[in-house]
């Protein structure tokens, strides 16, 4: 700003005809500092013949009768407290006004003589006119209150404000807000001008005249509300502007503080959340989604794309985003709030910054951040924006302006799947819900089959398997002895060690994820012949329903992910109730549909789903929109095997078991005139919360997995909704490396051979962040690491023994 000043002042065309400079008064650092540097721009150019002068507190709807700025201590932490000592605020009517005094005191004895056109006042009325005079005549047009092409005078004159209250949730249209946040942000007007005309208007007087052009179209006489006193509408605008003054007054008191990532609360001891920062690139590329509007969450996209071309949104949808930012994807605030400083053309450092720490929780709320809202564990302020899209946005107006992919295929893809039979349907699964969640409820842990690595090569028992099919989830116990897991963590550590230069992980400064693939544990791990074998015995639960169907469940290949080492105390690495592999493709994608065919035909149909039958899922796309971290393979079982003890609340793995009641229908109040689908977006996997599927009761049927040793394996149906605990509370580190159970097919083979080069390479595998990965490190494994022709097989370098026509397109294609 200093510089755009300085360049005005040394113009030829404004030299001679600027006689001040006024600022209005900011108290952040970086704006303090800026106007030191504007005044010693307007002294140097203005060679001492320009007036510097900082305007403070008179942007402002208080004034110093009603509370004292020069002491921000007396500011109250809480809003409310503020509030009620001022009510009401229509009987203190804040409007500028000039001093009462009617003359002037005596002329000193000798006056300097004035250079024209300036003359010596003589009367109060004089010395005004000579400070407006000039101003009158620079030939300045003043600046225009309302937007340009409004359809009414709003807010002042066209009676929008009258119903201000029950409109200013709208987000689309011209008159939902007063759209005054930018004239007052950028002093165009004042608060207390705001407030005089609205005292004129409910008075029914004249608008007072302070320069600013009115829209005289309408008539103020038949405006709605005018001359009946303060109504819902102006009420709630005096409302806003004594919160614009609390987050100013408090931006004086807090100064920094309300710019750090614990807000002025100072939270330093404070585990129990963690937000994350850019350092991690799958932070990053959340990051950059979002601020695109390309998460897939309908209502926060629109907002973002809205921001980025306007550089407006409504307040509704920036609570939103704020909330989202914060609260569901758990990345720093403030990157949300400097993004919204760059782009907003109402910024205002003081309400911007107080707002954002006031939804992440570290501001003014008096409920923080870890407030539970009820039965669903709601944190603080933690805005559903699926729910708010239904309030606010209920037949998908907003989102369908400003997001140019949620078009009717969408609202044509639900009509094309509804029929009525469902709402039958889905009377059953409700009832059978209840019974199920009780059930699970009850049992907690005790609900997931547990069984030996002895157990499982003598062959499962029928009620096993039907446990195992019934909740999708099976822990396999001592198939790796228990001491050869604990080396292969610590050659892991080593590994880390040698190469700590080079290695990549989230968070970067204390990692608990490692971007690592190609470490010797990891390939050991993964071709070890009891995890194989157990992968053969698990894949061999599915079968294909159409014997054309190109795949082999006796012939598990690997499939590469990374590596968790999560130390005690760690709230960094949590993620929520979600499905991986494919959000909305499960309904786009006629292929991957056809998985749920029996529980789209409605009735009863949704007995006979078969989450097992693998026909259906070969071919099928789970990745339309190049998700990052997107699993492309046909994945049956993820799973993990564990590198330490782990328990409970000790950072690890939650799962919804209930595997074919949790795939029912999904909502119960259908519009398919509304193009989203709750929980599910482009380029992401499908998420779950208390608000898009109460029905599943989630902060009670989401159970921990029983206590693992190391050695143990954990596997999860593909469908199966599964979470992370949001803390380790345990005392000692909880390591697993990350194998699913993957089956041959054509299009795994073709993985499977890309995997193999980038191994060969040292690359990260390719269904993750590229880059140099481990290609410079020490110690990375090769193909002498593998022991066997069954390991080797699965890593791509060994054929497949089988003669068959299939196994020999796959032997061509991994080989190719």
């Amino acid at each position: 700003m200093e510089d755009v000043v300085g360049q005005i002042l040394k113009q030829k065309e404004f030299q001679g005809k600027v006689g001040a400079v006024w600022m209005t008064k900011d108290w952040a650092r970086e704006e303090v500092d800026e106007e030191l540097r504007i005044e010693r721009a307007v002294k140097k150019e203005g060679d001492g013949k320009i007036e510097w002068k900082v305007w403070d507190g008179e942007e402002m709807l208080l004034n110093d009768n009603d509370f004292s700025t020069s002491d921000p201590a007396q500011v109250p932490d809480v809003f409310t407290s503020f509030r009620k000592s001022f009510e009401p605020l229509r009987d203190n009517i804040r409007v500028p006004h000039c001093s009462t005094h009617s003359n002037l005191p005596p002329i000193p004895p000798k006056v300097p003589t004035q250079a024209a056109p300036f003359t010596i006042p003589t009367s109060l009325d004089d010395f005004i006119s000579s400070l407006q005079k000039p101003v009158q005549d620079c030939g300045l047009g003043p600046p225009v209150l309302k937007p340009q092409g409004a359809s009414t005078a709003h807010p002042f004159i066209g009676g929008s404000l009258s119903t201000y209250k029950d409109t200013r949730n709208g987000l689309l249209g011209e008159d939902f807000s007063t759209k005054l946040s930018a004239y007052l942000a950028l002093g165009c007007v004042t608060a207390r001008q705001v407030n005089a005309y609205m005292v004129a208007f409910e008075d029914g007087k004249d608008l007072p005249d302070f320069g600013i052009r009115l829209n005289t179209e309408v008539d103020l006489a038949n405006a709605e509300g005018f001359g009946k006193g303060e109504n819902k509408g102006t009420s709630a605008v005096r409302f806003e502007l004594l919160w614009r003054d609390y987050m100013r007054l408090c931006m004086r008191k807090f100064g920094d503080g309300l710019f750090s990532i614990e807000g002025f609360k100072e939270r330093s001891n404070d585990t129990s959340y963690h937000w994350s920062n850019l350092s991690s690139p799958e932070t990053r590329c959340t990051f950059d989604r979002f601020i695109r509007g390309e998460t897939g969450t309908g209502l926060i996209d629109a907002s973002m794309r809205e921001l980025a071309l306007t550089g407006y949104t409504s307040n509704r949808t920036r609570q939103n985003c704020a909330s989202f930012l914060a609260k569901w994807l758990g990345i720093d605030w403030r990157l949300g709030a400097e993004w919204y400083e760059c782009m907003l053309i109402d910024h205002d450092v003081a309400n911007n910054w107080g707002n954002w720490a006031y939804v992440a929780g570290v501001g003014n709320d008096p409920r923080g951040r870890d407030a539970s809202g009820g039965g669903g564990g709601t944190e603080g302020r933690k805005f559903n924006p699926v729910k708010q899209a239904w309030d606010y946005d209920r037949n998908g107006d907003y989102v369908k302006a400003w997001i140019a992919e949620f078009e009717a295929r969408f609202s044509d893809l639900k009509a094309e799947i509804w029929n009525e039979s469902l709402l039958e349907s889905w009377k059953e699964v409700l009832a059978e819900l209840e019974t199920e969640t009780e059930r699970i409820a009850s049992l907690g842990s005790k609900v997931i089959p547990k069984v030996s690595y002895e157990e499982l090569c003598a062959g499962l028992s029928e009620d096993t398997i039907a446990n195992v099919k019934q909740t999708g989830v099976i822990l396999v116990t001592g198939a790796v002895q228990r001491e050869e897991a604990l080396k292969w963590k610590e050659s892991i550590r080593q590994y880390i060690n040698v190469n700590r230069k080079l290695v990549r992980g989230f968070p970067s400064d204390n990692p608990q994820i490692y971007e690592l693939y190609n470490s010797e544990a990891q390939t050991l791990a993964r071709t070890h012949p009891n995890i194989l074998n157990t992968q053969r015995v698990l894949l061999s639960l599915w079968h294909t329903s159409d014997p054309n169907t190109e795949i082999s469940l006796a012939n598990p290949i690997s499939y590469f992910d990374r590596l968790r080492i999560r130390t005690p105390g760690d709230a960094t690495f949590t993620l929520g109730p979600h499905v991986d592999g494919g959000s909305i493709e499960r309904w786009e994608d006629p292929q991957f549909r056809s998985c749920w065919r029996k529980i789209l035909q409605g009735n009863a149909s949704w007995r006979e789903h078969d989450p097992f039958d693998a026909s259906p899922r070969v071919g099928a796309k789970q990745d339309l929109y190049n998700a990052a971290n997107q699993c492309s393979v046909f994945r049956p079982w993820q799973g993990w095997t564990s590198m330490s003890t782990t328990r409970q609340n000790e950072g690890t793995l939650r799962v919804l078991p209930m595997l074919s009641l949790a795939t029912a229908v999904e909502d119960w109040e259908i519009d398919l005139s509304n193009p989203l689908f709750p929980g599910s977006g482009m380029g992401k996997g499908q998420e779950l919360n208390e608000i898009t599927h109460p029905h599943l009761q989630l902060y009670k049927t989401m159970v921990a997995i029983p206590k693992v040793e190391p050695g143990d394996q954990i596997y999860w149906h593909c469908d199966v909704v599964h979470a992370v605990e949001q803390q380790h509370k345990g005392t000692t580190d909880s390591s697993v490396m990350y194998i699913p159970a993957v089956p041959l097919t054509m299009y795994n083979a073709g993985y499977l051979r890309d995997q193999r080069i980038h191994f060969e390479q040292g690359l990260p595998a390719p269904d993750f962040p590229g880059g140099e990965g481990e290609s410079h490190f020490v110690g990375r494994a090769g193909k002498e690491t593998i022991p066997t022709s069954f390991g080797r097989q699965a890593y791509g370098f060994d054929p497949f023994d089988d003669t068959s026509e299939f196994i020999k397109k796959v032997n061509s294609r991994v080989a190719a």
